[in-house]
């Protein structure tokens, strides 16, 4: 793996507030897309629109990215109780699950009718939306005062 990935992980594992959930999450996001992406440029037979697919989960993936960067600010920020920490905690999280929602839909569309060949890389792209979809549930929950698992809501 590479080193920037090694040193993400290991500034998400220690105690310093920066990178955690929203940034997962995220960060989960940005590896559907780039799946997406792969799917889509390998789909050109299967789908015209492949190569509009392909730039879409770039942009997603790309969106993805700052949006993990811009939640290990805001959590450092808050969690240091820096004057620039945000104001709406949730801004950040409702942003990565709009990209996670879209990379859902992106990622079934290539499943169902991509490259046949490239099926478990779409599915595991949507998988990736979805679990990122569910981790921002779980932080807005959090945010919202909410506490236990889903099942007990």
């Amino acid at each position: 793996m590479d080193d920037s990935i090694r040193m993400l992980l290991t500034q998400m594992a220690s105690g310093d507030p920066g990178p955690s959930g929203g940034s997962a999450a995220a960060l989960a996001a940005a590896l559907g897309a780039a799946l997406a992406a792969k799917c889509a440029r390998l789909s050109g037979r299967q789908l015209d629109d492949a190569g509009e697919h392909a730039d879409t989960a770039d942009a997603l993936r790309e969106r993805a990215l700052a949006l993990a960067d811009e939640d290990a600010r805001g959590v450092r920020a808050m969690l240091s109780s820096a004057a620039d920490a945000p104001a709406d905690p949730s801004a950040t999280p409702r942003k990565i699950a709009a990209v996670a929602s879209a990379l859902g839909s992106l990622a079934g569309t290539l499943a169902a009718h991509g490259n046949p060949r490239l099926h478990a890389d779409a599915a595991a792209a949507e998988s990736l939306a979805s679990a990122a979809g569910a981790m921002i549930d779980g932080i807005l929950r959090s945010n919202a005062g909410e506490t236990g698992s889903r099942e007990n809501a």
